[in-house]
């Protein structure tokens, strides 16, 4: 008769701690990475994390880059030569520093959707015109895709794609692109 009772309270400290688990699981589950997720070091999220600019001392070794959903404004020198993927879109960038972009040598994909990025007199790099940034001579000889919908860009100068010369895809969406160094352009998506 104690064997039926100990095996009944078994089964019903084992039911206890399923529920338990189960209780439990959701806090666990968000403190720490999935197990069938693998850390990979050469890729990093920093996306809906409220900054304010880059954070200081990345690994060289990145690869891929997301600082997508943040406050930045501004963006320094980003000396990430093996940066492949870098997204910075849904921020309120407004300045680029004029060699922002000069060690990012194996740049494939860029994505600055979402920003105050404007573009009336592009001649001499990326600089700020009053509160906002100008797209320009951006010199990135990897660059397959480069995404700029949302921002304020109403001029393009052909020498913006003498700098990119892989250049597939532009996305230019929700601007309001009227001239292409003084032609008129029928299109603003491309």
């Amino acid at each position: 008769m104690r064997l039926v009772r100990d095996t009944s309270q078994m089964a019903v400290d084992l039911i206890s701690l399923l529920a338990l688990c189960a209780l439990c699981a959701p806090v666990l589950s968000s403190a720490m990475p999935y197990r069938s997720q693998q850390y990979n070091p050469l890729e990093q999220s920093w996306s809906n994390r409220n900054l304010c600019s880059v954070p200081a001392e990345l690994d060289l070794r990145l690869k891929t880059l997301d600082l997508s959903s943040n406050s930045i404004e501004q963006l320094n020198v980003l000396n990430l030569e093996s940066l492949e993927k870098l997204d910075i879109s849904y921020n309120h960038l407004n300045f680029i520093e004029k060699e922002a972009f000069k060690y990012l040598i194996h740049l494939d994909y860029m994505n600055l959707a979402m920003n105050l990025l404007d573009s009336n007199d592009i001649s001499n790099g990326i600089r700020s015109k009053g509160n906002r940034a100008e797209i320009s001579n951006i010199s990135l000889p990897s660059l397959l895709h480069l995404n700029l919908h949302s921002n304020e860009i109403e001029y393009l100068p052909t020498v913006l794609f003498d700098s990119l010369p892989k250049l597939e895809t532009l996305i230019l969406r929700q601007n309001d692109v009227k001239l292409c160094d003084g032609k008129a352009n029928s299109s603003n998506s491309t």
